[in-house]
């Protein structure tokens, strides 16, 4: 009797453990959708990768771009200050030649005038009246102007006036002579100008009509 209820235990714990494992064998459906979502989830993951490197790389280059762009700004910061530099330096030395002839010649010219008064002293002559240095002054002032390309004009009497070449005092010179109403009377200075362009007008007196 005893044996005969081991062996149905027996026999029912068998059938249990059959049906288990057969309720524990994998769905074969089921694993191949995990397998699909698995390759999927690793594709999703490397193209996550990529661009997160592609992304890096991105980065990396604005970075470059941005340094280097820096980098340029200071050394074109820099190339303007040299440029200034230069330039004002240009400036200076262009400026220099172009006043030093005329520093060069009057420095000539009072040389040359305090030599005169010494030699004149010197020889126990009289002293260089004040006419006579005036006169020598303006007759080598006369040279420098010339030397720079500085034309001197002047009018005469009768000439039409010409505004601009010309400036007209407000003392004006009566005449009786209608034709000549208007035009130069005397020529007070000399006019200057430099490659046609009016420096210096000449200052003049015009005539004015007067009936008699």
């Amino acid at each position: 009797m005893e044996v005969q209820e081991e062996q149905e235990r027996n026999d029912g714990l068998s059938e249990d453990t059959i049906l288990k494992q057969d309720n524990e064998k994998p769905d074969l459906n089921m694993v191949s959708q995990l397998q699909a979502e698995n390759r999927l989830l690793r594709d999703e993951v490397a193209s996550l990768a990529a661009q997160m490197k592609n992304m890096n790389e991105q980065i990396n280059k604005l970075t470059e771009l941005f340094n280097e762009r820096i980098r340029y700004t200071e050394f074109e910061e820099t190339s303007r200050k040299n440029m200034n530099d230069e330039l004002q330096s240009y400036k200076k030395g262009l400026l220099f030649n172009m006043i030093r002839p005329f520093i060069v010649d009057m420095i000539q010219l009072r040389e040359d005038i305090l030599n005169d008064c010494q030699d004149a002293n010197s020889n126990d002559q009289a002293f260089i009246s004040q006419n006579q240095v005036i006169a020598y002054a303006e007759e080598d002032i006369f040279d420098m102007l010339d030397k720079m390309g500085v034309e001197m004009y002047r009018s005469n009497k009768g000439d039409e006036f010409v505004s601009g070449r010309q400036r007209a005092k407000k003392i004006m010179e009566k005449t009786h002579d209608k034709e000549l109403h208007g035009k130069v009377a005397e020529s007070l200075s000399y006019g200057y100008s430099y490659e046609g362009k009016i420096v210096y007008p000449e200052w003049v007196k015009r005539y004015i009509y007067e009936e008699e």
